[in-house]
């Protein structure tokens, strides 16, 4: 990770990774990730996501500010200052589904299909435009 300011907070970038992550595109674009000067890389271990963030979050190594990602997404070197600048306590990128149509992972509303099954209406890019 390269440093990029010490006019930022530092930040603990969380990889809830059992071992060294699966992809190496996502090591790469970890790798040219641009954050500020002081923060830290920290992974979890273990097949629990959460129990993961929960170790890294009780941690000896403290900061201001923890970006939560998973080893299986990919991101531009300005994507955690871009977000920082938003200067709010909590901000998300949108995640999308991984095959077509890739729409956003947020959700309209909840059905009951006639099976009795849980289906879920997601949003599309149409609904979201402008917002």
């Amino acid at each position: 990770m390269v440093p990029w300011t010490d006019q930022e907070p530092a930040v603990m970038v969380v990889v809830p990774s059992g071992t060294l992550a699966r992809y190496i595109a996502f090591e790469l674009s970890l790798e040219a990730l641009q954050v500020p000067y002081g923060s830290h890389l920290g992974r979890g271990y273990g097949a629990s996501i959460a129990k993961n963030l929960n170790e890294v979050l009780r941690g000896p190594t403290k900061a201001p500010y923890y970006w939560f990602i998973d080893d299986d997404h990919q991101f531009d070197p300005w994507i955690l200052l871009r977000l920082m600048e938003h200067k709010l306590p909590v901000v998300t990128a949108l995640t999308c589904i991984n095959k077509p149509p890739f729409s956003p992972v947020i959700y309209k509303t909840e059905v009951t299909t006639p099976d009795g099954r849980k289906r879920y209406i997601p949003y599309h890019w149409k609904d979201l435009d402008g917002k």
